[in-house]
């Protein structure tokens, strides 16, 4: 089920995030390590003269998380450890960024920096000098479209039965995950990730493959995610989600999207019922997570 709480958190998180794409422009950068303390999973990474960051290991993903994709017209679920990307997570909440670190031959990056540059090392760039070549590409965010139109009406039913789901899932499992003392409330919300055909695609023409590469970026993604929920009031709250399992659509399995009639690119906001219906047939892969949250192109 989805859950309205949560979701409206979220969407504030993913929003942030997403304001990030936008025009392109790319500057070349050498990055380096200025200082490991591996033992406390801390590093500080020196972009250029401009850029430092404070990271600290992370990962969005559960100790081991579901992966369900077709090959070949079959259905495979795979399941993977948190450690299982191509590189390691780190972030720097106050800096919002999001780093994917790979050490072999030379050290590449891959990441969002102060929430609208993303780095990348260049494929085909050869360690020179104990640093390799990687693109900084800053984005300018984009204008806003508004939309007046239907995309959250909801009937009184499905108001009810998704409050309902939260009601339960608050008072069972959130909770054996949450912890409350003196006002603070600690919450990890389990979380399941549908990434629709159209998204996919975009991750076809790495060099890797797709899939590896669709989860190396909600590696980043998420992590990144989780950076913005730090902003929250450090008194009061403490929200992070946490991803157990990735579902890498088909064409043929995305029937649960609803469009505007006149408008194709455009969401209907009915999906979010069909998206959750669409979750709970699929309870033997995703289980009883707290949240859905659907990316779409």
């Amino acid at each position: 089920m989805l859950c309205n709480l949560n979701l409206l958190a979220c969407w504030t998180a993913l929003a942030c995030v997403h304001s990030a794409f936008g025009t392109l422009e790319n500057i070349y950068v050498y990055p380096r390590i200025i200082e490991s303390r591996s033992s406390e999973g801390k590093l500080m990474l020196m972009i250029n003269e401009h850029i430092s960051l404070n990271l600290q290991k992370t990962s969005p993903f559960t100790e081991r998380f579901s992966l369900v994709y077709e090959k070949d017209g079959i259905q495979q679920v795979e399941e993977r450890s948190a450690g299982s990307l191509s590189g390691e997570l780190y972030r720097d909440p106050d800096n919002e960024a999001a780093i994917l670190i790979s050490r072999r031959d030379g050290l590449r990056l891959k990441g969002v920096i102060k929430g609208n540059m993303i780095i990348d090392h260049d494929e085909l760039a050869v360690l020179r000098n104990g640093a390799v070549r990687h693109r900084l590409s800053v984005r300018e965010v984009p204008a806003e479209n508004d939309y007046h139109g239907d995309d959250f009406a909801y009937t009184s039913e499905t108001s009810e039965r998704l409050l309902d789901h939260f009601q339960e899932r608050r008072d069972s499992a959130m909770s054996e995950r949450s912890s409350e003392s003196q006002g603070f409330l600690n919450v990890t919300v389990r979380t399941s990730v549908i990434v629709s055909q159209e998204y996919i695609v975009e991750f076809q023409r790495s060099k890797y493959s797709a899939v590896t590469t669709v989860i190396d970026y909600l590696g980043v993604f998420f992590a990144l995610v989780n950076s913005f929920f730090e902003k929250f009031n450090e008194h009061s709250l403490d929200l992070q989600l946490s991803v157990a399992s990735v579902v890498l659509l088909a064409k043929s399995s995305e029937s649960f999207v609803q469009v505007l009639p006149n408008e194709k690119n455009v969401i209907n906001g009915s999906t979010l019922v069909t998206l959750d219906l669409f979750a709970d047939s699929h309870r033997g892969i995703i289980g009883r997570d707290d949240i859905v949250i659907y990316l779409s192109k």
